[in-house]
């Protein structure tokens, strides 16, 4: 079985973490997405934050059907979340299966101040994207082999079109009034207008 694991904020989810999910998904053969919104992430610190248990509920309607599952790990665990104890939980799951940790560009590239990103790297593959039309590729590439020390291409990384909008640029849409359900699936906008979230 061949799962990937897709951490992140999520704050909000949109459009954008759809399409890489489903593109990851096929891009890899993958059996089923975890979806795993972060507890307290240990990189984001002065960032507006949606509760857990919106971020949570969020991320319910923004990924349905059977190839992908929310997990809880990282909320009910508590405290700040760590990848390395995500991936401890998910190998005692699944001991059969072969893990696939999902990452955007700017995580790759700073993959290396990760809390034990050596381990890491031992207990999955890491899949990174690239913006097509740009040199994020090459970046990228190098940093594996030069950084992470990738000598057999085990660093997975693929090239997408590119999705320009950040959660961080939704939110402050939000705060100004506008409306965003071009950017993120219907029922998170519905979601967040029910809640009241991100407009102030």
């Amino acid at each position: 079985m061949k799962i990937g694991l897709f951490g992140g904020s999520f704050n909000p989810v949109h459009n954008g973490h759809v399409r890489l999910a489903q593109t990851f998904l096929g891009f890899l053969g993958l059996d089923k997405v975890f979806i795993i919104p972060t507890n307290i992430p240990p990189h984001k610190t002065n960032e507006t934050f949606a509760s857990a248990e919106d971020r949570y509920e969020m991320c319910l309607r923004a990924f349905p059907g059977e190839a992908f599952s929310v997990s809880r790990t990282e909320i009910d665990r508590g405290g700040k979340s760590y990848t390395i104890d995500t991936i401890k939980r998910f190998q005692l799951d699944f001991p059969d299966a072969e893990l696939f940790l999902l990452v955007g560009s700017d995580m790759l590239l700073y993959f290396d101040k990760w809390y034990r990103y050596d381990e890491l790297l031992k207990m999955c593959t890491l899949c990174a994207v690239s913006r097509m039309y740009s040199e994020d590729y090459s970046i990228m590439r190098s940093y594996a082999r030069d950084v992470l020390g990738d000598k057999e291409d085990s660093i997975v990384i693929m090239q997408t079109e590119p999705y320009e909008l950040s959660s961080t640029e939704i939110r402050e849409l939000r705060k100004k009034g506008t409306d965003v359900s071009g950017y993120v699936p219907q029922s998170v906008a519905e979601y967040m207008e029910s809640r009241g979230l991100y407009l102030d």
